[in-house]
C-alpha cells in the first residue's frame, strides 16, 4: 500500500483525502465522497428529545498519523474534543470517532455533521443497487434504490448482520460498509441508510443507552471492497470471526436427530381450524391435531426425526405451562414420540411477559410491525425473571418427574425486541448486547439440563453463532411464488453467520403447489427439510405422486444423515 499526506493507493481501492472529504475510488474511478465528520447527537434528560452535534468545519484540523492512519480533530457543540481515525489496510479502511465530554449517545450519524440543526453535510454516492441482510416479508431479496432510506427493523433476521453493499454500474467491484464493534458495544438495534437528493449517511440507533462521561469511541465503520452482496457478507462475519470478537460456534458431536428432518405443526393447526367455524390456528395446537398429523405422516411414507409443537400449546408464554384442555398429557405424547423414534421441541415465545410479575416486566417506546402499542415485555436482565427462566427451561426439557421431557426449543419473536430512549433493562443493556445476554442465557440454561437439547433460533449475527445449534430461516409470504428462490438465499446469509450451525429450512405460509413442491424438492440441497402441512389448506394440496417425491427426498437424505452420523 503506498501512502502519501493526501492519498492512499491500495489493493482495492485508493482514496483521496482532504479536511472535508474521504473520495473513493474503485478500478480508477470515483464512487463516493464521504464527509470526514460525523455527528454524535445526544439524548436529553427526558428521554423525550435530543440534542444535535453542530461543528464547525473551518476549525477542522487534518494530519497523517503514521504510514497507514489518518486524523481529523475539532471540537463541537456537543464535544470538548472530537477525533475522527481513519486507518487504511489494502482491502478496507476503518473509521471510528472519539470523543471526550459528557452525554449520552442518541444516535451515530456515519459520515454526515450538522451545520445548523436545519442544515446539514451528507456524503455523496455512485450507487445503483444497495442491499441490507434483513428479511422482511415483501422485501425478501434485501436489495432497494439507493435513493431510498433503508431502515427495516429487525423483521425475522434477528438481528441481521450490519452491513450494506453496493453496485456502481460500470464496476464489477462492490462496495459495502459495516459496523464491527467489539463484544460490550453492539448497544444499538440497526445500521439505517439514510437517503436524501443523491446524498446519504449511515446511523446507529443508541438511544440514551451509551453514556459517555470523560472518552468514548464508537464501534468503527469498516468500508471495503467484495464481488457482490454475499461476498460482503462473509468478509463482514470474518471480521468477527477472524478478527477474533466472536467464535464460529461451537463444533458439537451432533446425534443424528439434530439432522431432522422436521415436522412443524404451525400450518397444520392453520388447517384444522379452517375446517369448522369457530377454531382458531391458536387452539389448535393441541394432542388431536399433532396425533391426526404424526398419523398423516406416517401413511405418507414421511418419516420425521423432529416435531415441533408450536404456537399455543402453554397457558401463558411467560411460564408455559401447557394448556390443561389442549395438552392433559404433554409429557405422556413426548414420551411417546421418543418410542416412535421422533424428538419433541417446544416452540418458544422471547420477550413476551403474559403471566409474569410486574417487577421483570419493561415498557416497549417504538415496537415493530407485528404488535401494537403501548404494550410491556419482559424484562430478561431482571434477576427475577432469571429465576423463573432457569426453572422453566428445566421443566420443559428434563426427564425428571413432573417435567416435560422435551428436546429442544424453536425460539422465536426475536424481533419483540425493545426500542426507544425510555426502555429501561436491570442490566442497563440495550439491543443486540440485551438480546445477545438473552440468548446466552437460555442456551446456558438448556445445555445445563440436557447438553444435546437443540436451541433453534434466528440471529443472523456472528456473535450469536455460538448459541445457534439450528439456524431458522423463518416464515414465508404466502402472497409470493418464489419459494424456492427465496429461501436458497436465506440459506445463504444465515449460513455465513452461522457457519457451524445446521440450517433449518423451516416454510411458514403456504400458497400454491407449484410454489410449495418446488421450495419442498431443494429443501435438502440448502439445510434440514422441514414441513408445516400434511392436509388440504386452500391452494395447497399436493398429489400422491408430489407426496411420493418428497417421501423419496426425505430417504435419500436421511440416508445420507445416517452415513454422516455412524
Amino acid at each position: 500500500m503506498k501512502t502519501t499526506p493526501t492519498e492512499v493507493i491500495a489493493a482495492s481501492y485508493s482514496l483521496k483525502l482532504s479536511k472535508t472529504e474521504i473520495a473513493v475510488f474503485i478500478a480508477g474511478e470515483k464512487v463516493a465522497a464521504l464527509h470526514t465528520l460525523t455527528a454524535l447527537n445526544t439524548t436529553n434528560d427526558d428521554n423525550e428529545s435530543f440534542s444535535y452535534d453542530i461543528e464547525d468545519i473551518e476549525s477542522v484540523v487534518f494530519r497523517q498519523a503514521n504510514e497507514n492512519t489518518y486524523c481529523w480533530s475539532t471540537t463541537s457543540s456537543l464535544w470538548k474534543d472530537k477525533v475522527y481515525t481513519l486507518k487504511c489496510f489494502e482491502n478496507r479502511f476503518e473509521y471510528a470517532v472519539t470523543v471526550r465530554g459528557i452525554g449520552r449517545i442518541d444516535t451515530v450519524e456515519y459520515f454526515s455533521s450538522y451545520r445548523s440543526p436545519e442544515d446539514k453535510w451528507r456524503s455523496i454516492h455512485e450507487f445503483c443497487e444497495g442491499f441490507y441482510p434483513d428479511i422482511d416479508l415483501g422485501a425478501e431479496d434485501g436489495t432497494y434504490h439507493p435513493e431510498t432510506s433503508r431502515d427495516i427493523y429487525w423483521c425475522l433476521s434477528v438481528p441481521p448482520m450490519f452491513y450494506h453493499s453496493y453496485r456502481v454500474a460500470g464496476i464489477s467491484t462492490h462496495l459495502a460498509f459495516g459496523v464491527v464493534a467489539e463484544m460490550g458495544e453492539h448497544n444499538f438495534t440497526n445500521l439505517a441508510y439514510n437517503a436524501s437528493e443523491g446524498r446519504f449517511n449511515f446511523s446507529t440507533d443508541q438511544y440514551g443507552h451509551v453514556t459517555v462521561d470523560g472518552e468514548w469511541t464508537t464501534p468503527k465503520m469498516v468500508v471495503y471492497t467484495a464481488e457482490d452482496h454475499y461476498d460482503a457478507g462473509e468478509k463482514y462475519c470474518s471480521f468477527y470471526f477472524d478478527g477474533g470478537i466472536c467464535p464460529r460456534g461451537g463444533t458439537p458431536e451432533r446425534p443424528r436427530f439434530w439432522y431432522g428432518p422436521i415436522a412443524c405443526g404451525w400450518i397444520e393447526q392453520d388447517a384444522w381450524a379452517a375446517r369448522e367455524p369457530g377454531r382458531n390456528i391458536f387452539n389448535g395446537s393441541n394432542e388431536t391435531v399433532y396425533r391426526e398429523m404424526r398419523d398423516k405422516l406416517e401413511r405418507l411414507d414421511l418419516h420425521p426425526q423432529i416435531m415441533i409443537l408450536d404456537d399455543k400449546w402453554q397457558t401463558t408464554y411467560g411460564n408455559s405451562y401447557a394448556h390443561p384442555d389442549r395438552w392433559p398429557d404433554l409429557r405422556g405424547f413426548i414420551d411417546e414420540n421418543y418410542e416412535r423414534g421422533i424428538h419433541t421441541f417446544l416452540w418458544y415465545k422471547l420477550w413476551d411477559d403474559d403471566g409474569l410479575p410486574e417487577e421483570c416486566k419493561i415498557a416497549d417506546e417504538l415496537g415493530n410491525s407485528y404488535v401494537e402499542l403501548p404494550r410491556t415485555i419482559v424484562d430478561p436482565s431482571h434477576p427475577t425473571y432469571k429465576e423463573i427462566l432457569k426453572k422453566t427451561i428445566h421443566r420443559l426439557l428434563s426427564s425428571d418427574e413432573g417435567c416435560y421431557n422435551a428436546a429442544g426449543f424453536k425460539f422465536d419473536f426475536g424481533f419483540l425486541q425493545p426500542r426507544g430512549r425510555k426502555v429501561k433493562t436491570y442490566s442497563g443493556k440495550y439491543g443486540a448486547e440485551l438480546l445477545f445476554d438473552y440468548f446466552k442465557m437460555l442456551h446456558t440454561y438448556v445445555k445445563e439440563v440436557k447438553p444435546d437439547a437443540v436451541v433453534n433460533a434466528s440471529p443472523m449475527h456472528p456473535i450469536f453463532a455460538q448459541f445457534v445449534d439450528h439456524a431458522r430461516l423463518h416464515d414465508y409470504d404466502a402472497r409470493c411464488r418464489n419459494a424456492k428462490e427465496v429461501f436458497a438465499h436465506r440459506a445463504r446469509l444465515w449460513g455465513m453467520a452461522n457457519p457451524t450451525s445446521l440450517i433449518d429450512t423451516d416454510g411458514g405460509g403456504f400458497n400454491t403447489n407449484r410454489d410449495m413442491i418446488r421450495m419442498l424438492k431443494n429443501q435438502p440441497n440448502i439445510g434440514i427439510p422441514d414441513i408445516y402441512c400434511v392436509s388440504k389448506l386452500g391452494n395447497f394440496c399436493l398429489t400422491d405422486d408430489e407426496w411420493k417425491t418428497v417421501a423419496d427426498l426425505w430417504r435419500e437424505y436421511g440416508e445420507k444423515c445416517d452415513n454422516l452420523c455412524k
